[in-house]
Parts: C-alpha cells; sequence; structure tokens
C-alpha cells in the first residue's frame, strides 16, 4: 500500500499551500495599498500570512498518516552529534554560495521579485518569519511530511529529487526556486541520512540568517556585482571542495537505518 503522500498528494498539498498563502497574504497587500510603512505591523502581516497556511496543511497532512493507534504520525527530532553541526556550518555557507551562482544564470520575475523586496525589510516580526518559522515550517512540511513519505513509496533517489522540485517550485521566484531547489537536494540528502528534522533545520536556520543578514547589508547586490571574476572563481571552486568533503565525511559517519520504531509505535516525537 501507497505511503501518504504519493507524488499527486504531494503536488495537492503544494499547489493548496501557495493559494492559501496568496489568500492569507492578502492583509499585507492591503497594508501596502493603505501607504502603511511601519514596519513592525508589515512584518506582523507578512508572519501571520506566511504561517497560518503552513500550519493548516501540516495538521490535516499529520491527520493522514496516522501511527497505528490513530495518532498523528510524530516527529523526529533526533539530536546530531557536535561534529556535524561543525561540520554543517561551512557546508551550508558554501551551498549557499554555489546556489547563489546558479541561480544568477536565471532571469527573474520583477514582479514576484519586488513582492520579495518589499517583504524583506527590517523588522523583528520580518526576521522572525525568514529565519526561524521559514526553516522549522518547510522542514516539517517538505521533509517531516512529503520527504518520509516518498522514501516509503520510491528510491531514495528519486524521493530527494521530486521533494527538492516542490519545495524550489513553492518558492515561485525563478532564480530563488532554483537555488532553493538545490539547496533542498542538500537538505533531503541529510534527511535521508539521519532520518531526523534537526539537521535540516539547523542548515535551512544558517542559510536564511546568512541571506537576510547580507541582504540587509548590502541590499540587492549579488555577489557577481561585488567581486571580480577571479575572487568569484576562486571562492566557488573552494566552496565546491567544501560542499564535496563535508557531503564525504557526513555519509561516512551516518548509516542509513530503518525509521525509529518509538516513531510508529506509541510515543515519541513531537
Amino acid at each position: 500500500m501507497t505511503s501518504f503522500p504519493s507524488l499527486s498528494q504531494a503536488f495537492v498539498m503544494v499547489v493548496k499551500l501557495m493559494l492559501w498563502s496568496l489568500l492569507f497574504g492578502l492583509p499585507l497587500v492591503v497594508l501596502m495599498d493603505m501607504g502603511i510603512t511601519h514596519p513592525e505591523i508589515r512584518g506582523l502581516a507578512t508572519a501571520f500570512g506566511y504561517a497560518i497556511p503552513f500550519l493548516l496543511i501540516i495538521r490535516a497532512a499529520r491527520k493522514r498518516s496516522p501511527k497505528p493507534d490513530g495518532e498523528p504520525l510524530p516527529f523526529n527530532f533526533t539530536t546530531p552529534p557536535i561534529k556535524m553541526i561543525l561540520i554543517l556550518i561551512p557546508v551550508t555557507i558554501a551551498m549557499g554560495f554555489i546556489g547563489e551562482q546558479i541561480a544568477y544564470l536565471v532571469p527573474g520575475t520583477e514582479t514576484l521579485e519586488e513582492l520579495m523586496r518589499d517583504m524583506l525589510y527590517p523588522s523583528v516580526f520580518t526576521f522572525i518569519t525568514t529565519v526561524i518559522l521559514a526553516p522549522l515550517l518547510e522542514e516539517l512540511l517538505f521533509r517531516g511530511v512529503i520527504l518520509r513519505g516518498f522514501l516509503k513509496n520510491m528510491s531514495p533517489a528519486k524521493g530527494i529529487f521530486w521533494s527538492a522540485l516542490l519545495f524550489g517550485g513553492v518558492h515561485m521566484i525563478p532564480a530563488q526556486a532554483v537555488s532553493a531547489f538545490f539547496a533542498g537536494l542538500l537538505i533531503g540528502w541529510l534527511y535521508y541520512r539521519t532520518l531526523s528534522l534537526w539537521p535540516c533545520i539547523f542548515v535551512h536556520f544558517i542559510n536564511n540568517l546568512l541571506s537576510y543578514s547580507l541582504f540587509l547589508y548590502f541590499g540587492e547586490a549579488t555577489t557577481n556585482e561585488l567581486m571580480d571574476t577571479t575572487s568569484l572563481l576562486l571562492i566557488l571552486t573552494c566552496s565546491i571542495g567544501i560542499l564535496v568533503l563535508g557531503i564525504y565525511i557526513i555519509e561516512q559517519d551516518t548509516l542509513v537505518q530503518p525509521e525509529p520504531t518509538h516513531l510508529l509505535e506509541d510515543g515519541g516525537s513531537v
């Protein structure tokens, strides 16, 4: 029997997420049309419009994949070893730089990019949404629900690929979608190796924190505009080396195992 979600079910979930995001994002659009520029008010509207659709989708998905006793299937938050955490910091930075270079080759959509710029402004709530809520909620859905089901229904390579593709697609802006797809491949592989959401959330957190900080400091300028070609090629080469070495070390230190039984029986994680 096919486990939830299948590829088609996951696609429907993502479409619903995008539609609900548009619906719950209307307060932000109204505030912008009214000329309300207070950053905290707009930031609160952004946080609300972002979080509610994810929470609704995740709640519905957990009910569709219950444990044998009928309770919602829990998420696995097994704490990774400190060595992995230390390795993931440079790996995440390298992944972000490589992803940006790939995304730089993709043309953007001006309307969506303008909306994204309006959302990324200095605000406590914007920071919370981008750096805390996004890593947590997106990993719960795309790795904790979608990839978890895919790994039971298809090969690891296909499951990681399709979950990364859906993850990229939900970002909508073409350049950002390509970068998110690339990140989704690494984070999906990390979930496959560990079956834990903590390392996935950590990588997502570091990536978003770095991106948000650089955006606030440098604005819309990209590394391609801030560096000369020689420096870019040098950093890109180093980033690829760091990424490959990090993946190799993590692969050697982890052993793919079946899902922990405490997540399938009574008790377990969240």
